[in-house]
């Protein structure tokens, strides 16, 4: 249990979270796959991009399927700020450094 990742985890945004306090999103049909596999417990950091560079990163911490949902208190970490997505940005499961700080603090 705990911080889990993948490789090559990216996708469309299909249905944004609701503003910039919405927990709930899709990726686009069969793109879910590609992000981890979560279990009770378990989570993974993503991160939102749109065409214009803005990013944020979230906790997320359940998946079924292309539905991801976000942690409470899980949106705008490790220096980003909640925003609104659109359908058409992007989210990536990729390196941050709040991923980065947990595995090295937990060996």
């Amino acid at each position: 249990m705990g911080l889990k990742f993948s490789n090559f985890g990216k996708a469309l945004v299909s249905s944004a979270p609701a503003g910039s306090t919405g927990l709930n999103f899709t990726v686009e049909a069969g793109k879910g796959l590609l992000f981890p596999a979560l279990e009770a417990g378990d989570y993974f950091y993503g991160i939102f991009k749109d065409a214009s560079g803005n990013r944020e990163i979230v906790k997320i911490e359940a998946r079924n399927a292309d539905s991801l949902t976000i942690a409470a208190g899980g949106r705008g970490l490790d220096g980003t700020t909640a925003r609104n997505w659109a359908a058409g940005d992007y989210f990536v499961a990729g390196m941050t450094n709040a991923a980065l700080q947990e595995s090295v603090s937990n060996p």
